[in-house]
């Protein structure tokens, strides 16, 4: 089993997240903040990984807890990371849900930390179709009903980010602001929402 880059997916993307929310807020720049810089880091020292994972020659990974996250990260964090602003970002989602679903139904998210299971959650997250979204709702409900009290309030933010997400699926059935760069025409309604809500990168 090829697993020598699953300790570096996880020791960048996470580093010592586990520990507290606040070591999570001090990850929240990598995460979410979509610097170029980051971007082109994750380029430079992932790129090769992602490939191989792309062409699913990474699939061993998903025989462990440890490894299954590592490669959702790699598919669906990644990915938006090194095909920023364009239908790429996209195009590993499948791939990274399937490998999700997976680990959910062995029970791999049990074994990982507070934001390690919501990074594996994430696929959910992401996707276009709803029971995915109620799926991922319904996963982080049950995180938060079983994690330590000390990580109640960062669950409970993460789930109004899901929930979020689900009401856009259930509204529109896609996520709008994906339209642009998917050369997706928008209804009247999506422009709207578009110019009233605020809205997510990718």
């Amino acid at each position: 089993m090829d697993d020598s880059g699953i300790g570096l997916v996880l020791d960048y993307w996470l580093g010592d997240s586990h520990e507290s929310p606040s070591k999570c807020e001090e990850m929240s720049d990598l995460w979410y903040g979509g610097t170029p810089e980051n971007d082109q880091e994750v380029v430079e020292k992932f790129g090769e990984i992602f490939e191989r994972a792309c062409s699913d020659a990474l699939s061993s990974w998903a025989e462990s807890a440890d490894g299954a996250l590592a490669l959702v990260i790699v598919l669906d964090q990644f990915s938006r990371q090194i095909h920023r602003r364009t239908a790429l970002a996209f195009s590993q989602d499948l791939m990274a849900r399937a490998v999700a679903v997976r680990s959910v139904s062995l029970k791999f998210d049990h074994e990982l930390s507070v934001p390690g299971r919501l990074f594996l959650y994430h696929p959910f997250q992401h996707s276009e179709f709803i029971e995915d979204q109620e799926l991922g709702v319904s996963l982080t409900k049950h995180l938060l009903e079983e994690c330590d009290p000390g990580w109640n309030d960062y669950v409970e933010n993460s789930l109004k980010y899901f929930e979020d997400h689900r009401d856009i699926i259930s509204r529109f059935g896609r996520f709008p602001h994906r339209n642009r760069v998917l050369e997706r025409d928008s209804t009247e309604g999506e422009l709207e929402f578009l110019v009233s809500s605020s809205s997510y990168g990718q």
